[in-house]
């Protein structure tokens, strides 16, 4: 199964995932983030150009996953993004292996936590939370919405109007 794990910037995508993977030998974590961040510096000269060209390489080699990994043994993989774009949205959509987990994490928690983060930048901040909030408008109901109440422990989802708890070493079991 995939899981496109989206939400607002500093929303708690990468610790749900470790604390997910972290119980689960048969599934791996592809953070298209971290990723991004590790492979260019905010001093390198043209830094933003940099950026923009590995965010793009970033995706093809997501796609490539996406396509292949079941083929090297894994069960399940965890996609980290902030949101997938309204093709790759369209496209999931139509899969019955994907499913798409949005971290509903408070954008003042989020922003609180990204204040914290040494390379915070309140436009980039506000630009993100733009593409979530977009993506919830034009997606509703597409996802599974995912609330962090007390990681590691439990995880609020909300379906079809209904509130459930799961913990988190099995909360997929039931979809």
């Amino acid at each position: 199964m995939l899981y496109v794990v989206c939400g607002y910037p500093a929303a708690g995508k990468s610790t749900y995932c470790r604390t997910v993977v972290m119980n689960d030998p048969d599934a791996i974590v592809f953070d298209m983030d971290a990723m991004r961040a590790a492979m260019t510096g905010r001093s390198e000269p043209h830094a933003e150009r940099m950026t923009r060209s590995i965010g793009r390489m970033l995706n093809d080699t997501a796609h490539r996953i996406e396509a292949t990994f079941t083929e090297y043994g894994i069960r399940d993989l965890y996609l980290i993004r902030m949101v997938p774009t309204d093709d790759e949205m369209i496209d999931y959509i139509q899969r019955d292996d994907v499913r798409v987990l949005l971290l509903n994490t408070p954008k003042e928690v989020c922003l609180a936590r990204a204040q914290q983060r040494g390379d915070f930048d309140l436009y980039a901040f506000g630009k993100a939370c733009g593409r979530v909030d977009r993506f919830r408008r034009t997606f509703p109901g597409e996802f599974v919405e995912v609330s962090p109440l007390s990681l590691p422990l439990v995880f609020e989802v909300r379906r079809a109007g209904q509130l459930e708890h799961f913990p988190t070493t099995r909360m997929w079991e039931t979809f």
